[in-house]
């Protein structure tokens, strides 16, 4: 499958010695023949020696709170909608979907480990309400 992303973020933060504090919000759409959809969302991160979030980490360690909110427009889902080109299994999406998450970053100059608990509104009519899932992803920033 083939789906194209463009997706924007911008971020305001501070700082009170060694707390500190950013708001993230963001933007995206995509389109293909998997998905075509559009996201508006916001991320909200507080914590000790708080990093820049896609920037290589200044101090040696830091930890970071981390909670957002995000919604989707969805005009074709391939995994909900069935197949493009012939006729198949298929449940249909609903058209507006939410998430909600909130998570632990841990970052070790360039090694980081985060924890992200999240839940999805019903994605299909016949699907649970609620949706809650987690990850856990580790990571090397690289520098420029």
């Amino acid at each position: 499958g083939v789906i194209v992303r463009y997706e924007e973020r911008r971020r305001a933060a501070g700082e009170i010695g060694a707390i500190g504090f950013d708001v993230v919000p963001r933007g995206a759409v995509a389109t293909g023949n998997v998905l075509t959809a559009a996201e508006l969302g916001v991320e909200l991160r507080a914590g000790w020696h708080l990093p820049h979030p896609w920037l290589p980490q200044t101090a040696a360690a830091s930890l970071a709170l981390v909670g957002g909110v995000s919604g989707r427009a969805i005009a074709r889902n391939l995994f909900l909608d069935g197949n493009t080109f012939r006729d198949g299994p298929r449940v249909g999406h609903e058209p507006f979907v939410g998430s909600g998450e909130l998570g632990l970053e841990l970052r070790y100059r360039a090694l980081s480990l985060a924890y992200r608990a999240v839940s999805d509104t019903r994605q299909y009519a016949a699907g649970p309400k609620w949706h809650p899932w987690a990850s856990m992803v580790a990571g090397v920033t690289f520098d420029r």
